[in-house]
């Protein structure tokens, strides 16, 4: 499931056309957070996604899907 979310956000980044670096000062954050959060070496806040997606130029959506069944 991690991956597949992380996955999501690399894919948004290279879409918007920004390296890690470009993406960093858009976000005022550092080009090795990014890397770390891309590698799965960081646990971002929900706050710091927002941030990533926003400087992306995109918001985040959540939604549920059925997950394990209830006994």
């Amino acid at each position: 499931m991690r991956s597949e979310i992380v996955a999501e956000f690399i894919k948004l980044r290279k879409e918007a056309g920004l390296t890690q670096a470009q993406l960093a000062k858009i976000m005022m954050s550092s080009a090795s957070r990014i890397s770390m959060f891309e590698n799965f070496k960081f646990n971002p806040s929900l706050d710091w996604m927002v941030r990533y997606a926003f400087a992306c130029g995109k918001k985040i959506k959540i939604s549920f899907a059925e997950g394990r069944k209830k006994k």
